[in-house]
């Protein structure tokens, strides 16, 4: 957007007349800027539209005619010392900065004040901007939506067929565009529905794989849980043998050296309980030998069914992850498109949106009114009163944050790394003495 050098009003167009007064564009444009005031914003806005008066300079319409407006070529007003005065008074109200002070205190007072109220000018400031921001895009909207009403009104007026001509023929390069997207998206959706079934089928027919799978560790499980045991049990009986021969040995030395009588009886008696026993641990071990050992049998033979069933899942498993990576191929392939479609569509609009816009400021131009148009060239125009206003806001934002005394400012922080300096060093020293001490 651009503000007309003549007239200070903007306008869409950057070449060519006027749409407001007639006046070359090319002749010295005045866009608005990023951080100054824009044009004649010291001065109360004008509005883009005003209906004409029954009876002055035209008639106003009831369908959507055109009224005769009378030109005009109003050039901007220099700024008057008066005026620069009150400006500079509201950039300081705005500013709030306090005085600064004297003394160390005062200074780093001064300097935690500033830095609070750059704080919060910075917040304004944002929210100003965005705020400005809204209303330019709002306004812009308006506008897109005022030039397409213009055309399905089948409004007439000098000028608008045209440019009716150049914003169809754009409309009609976005529609093909949002359609070449659309087709993009519905192929995509039927492939993609595709692999999901092809890769709930796999899933169906790895399924009673998997439940074999668990069926065998089951088992597996249970056999070697019950070898298991009767190995533990195995070996307590070799233990308790080999406990006993042991102490038959032991007790049968103790029985050749000691004196006939009462005592080699007793030890005699002994040996012979433990000795008595000892056939049916031998039998009971050698059972649970062989029932390991068929234990053994079993749970190899388990473990080489399970071995096959995995081999059985493992290819489930690699049909399930082919299907899965040729949707990550497809989405992947999708989206780079999909990009690639979308910024296109993003410029089409653009461009369809701007010859809306250019048709639009034709009917403000051309002061057309009709009961469907009048409250949407007013919403416009109320729309970019907002925006100068916070676009106004935000350059007195951005020069008020700039307005402190900054000397003092420097002071307050110069003092206040000082004293941290010096604090240091003193709790440095009491650290020291204490340490002597």
């Amino acid at each position: 957007m651009i503000y007309c050098p003549h007239c200070q009003r903007p306008t869409a167009r950057e070449t060519g007349q006027c749409p407001h007064c007639g006046g070359n564009l090319d002749a010295g444009q005045a866009s608005l800027p990023v951080g100054g005031i824009p044009p004649a914003a010291l001065s109360p806005p004008n509005s883009e539209y005003e209906p004409p008066p029954e009876g002055e300079g035209g008639v106003r319409a009831s369908g959507l005619e055109l009224a005769v407006a009378p030109s005009r070529s109003v050039a901007a007003a220099p700024l008057h010392q008066a005026q620069v005065a009150e400006e500079s008074g509201v950039i300081e109200k705005l500013a709030g900065f306090p005085e600064p002070e004297s003394g160390l205190v005062g200074a780093a007072r001064y300097y935690f004040a500033v830095k609070r109220r750059i704080k919060k000018l910075d917040a304004e400031h944002r929210e100003a901007a965005n705020a400005a921001a809204e209303a330019l895009e709002r306004r812009r909207q308006n506008l897109v939506a005022l030039g397409r009403l213009a055309h399905t009104s089948q409004m007439s007026a000098p000028g608008l067929k045209p440019l009716f001509d150049r914003a169809l023929v754009a409309e009609g390069e976005l529609q093909g565009c949002l359609r070449q997207k659309e087709g993009l998206e519905r192929s995509h959706d039927i492939r993609r529905g595709q692999l999901e079934e092809e890769l709930e089928q796999v899933r169906e027919n790895s399924k009673p794989v998997r439940d074999r799978r668990e069926e065998a560790l089951k088992k597996l499980a249970e056999a070697e849980k019950k070898s298991k045991g009767v190995a533990v049990q195995k070996k307590r009986i070799d233990i308790d043998l080999r406990n006993r021969d042991e102490l038959i040995a032991k007790r049968k030395n103790e029985y050749e050296a000691s004196p006939q009588g009462e005592a080699r009886q007793k030890i005699l008696a002994e040996i012979n309980a433990l000795d008595g026993d000892r056939p049916a641990l031998i039998l009971r071990r050698d059972g649970l030998g062989v029932y390991l050992e068929e234990g053994e049998e079993k749970c190899e033979k388990l473990r080489a069914e399970l071995g096959a069933v995995e081999g059985e899942l493992k290819k489930a498993v690699a049909a399930e992850e082919a299907v899965a990576e040729k949707i990550a191929a497809l989405e992947q392939s999708f989206a780079q498109k999909n990009q690639k479609v979308a910024k296109t569509v993003a410029a089409e609009r653009a461009k369809a949106e701007a010859a809306w816009v250019t048709v639009a400021d034709e009917v403000i131009a051309s002061r057309v009114s009709s009961s469907a148009i009048d409250p949407i060239v007013q919403d416009v125009a109320e729309k970019k009163r907002l925006a100068d206003e916070h676009a106004l806001k935000t350059n007195r934002l951005e020069r008020a944050r700039s307005t402190y005394d900054k000397e003092a400012y420097a002071k307050g922080k110069r003092n206040l790394v000082l004293a941290g300096a010096a604090l240091a060093a003193l709790i440095a020293g009491i650290v020291a003495l204490v340490v002597l001490i």
